[in-house]
């Protein structure tokens, strides 16, 4: 194919053949896509692996065996500490949840609130759970929320 400038003299013709050869050198050092790389997630939407025992989106947050992670748990990192929310679903009673947490968190470090049993403190973040019925099934639904802990409002004079 050959370009023909419209003026003489003109640098046309040689413009157009740099750009094509560009173009043409481009096409053949991209990678082409392949079929793995078109079904491969979003890093964000895929969870890291997990330690055995704990959980794949809090790795310091123990897994009670016979619970099951959600998918729809998320973690937020903020300018000062996390915001998590992970959820659990399992087919034991919530008395067995309550009781294996009790234990396992304060193994973790996390420190148990005088003023409620499911909220938890540890350096400068606040761990608060629920356990409740499922609703579609027997057993129960787990949420766990981590947070920097509130900041007090100032002292006034």
């Amino acid at each position: 194919m050959r370009i023909q400038a419209v003026e003489n003299g003109s640098n046309k013709p040689y413009i157009a053949r740099a750009a094509a050869a560009g173009l043409a050198l481009f096409a053949l050092l991209a990678p082409a896509p392949t079929v793995e790389a078109a079904q491969r997630k979003p890093a964000a939407a895929v969870a890291p692996p997990a330690r055995p025992g704990f959980s794949r989106y809090v790795v310091d947050l123990p897994v009670m065996p016979g619970l099951t992670e959600s998918r729809r748990s998320s973690v937020t990192k903020l300018a000062v500490g996390r915001r998590a929310e992970v959820r659990m679903a399992g087919s034991m009673g919530a008395s067995v949840v309550r009781s294996f947490y009790a234990t396992a968190l304060a193994e973790q470090g996390w420190m148990q609130a005088a003023e409620e049993p499911y909220i938890f403190h540890r350096g400068g973040e606040r761990l608060t759970y629920v356990v409740a019925p499922r609703m579609s099934a027997s057993g129960v639904d787990v949420v766990f929320r981590i947070t920097p802990e509130p900041m007090s409002p100032p002292v006034r004079p």
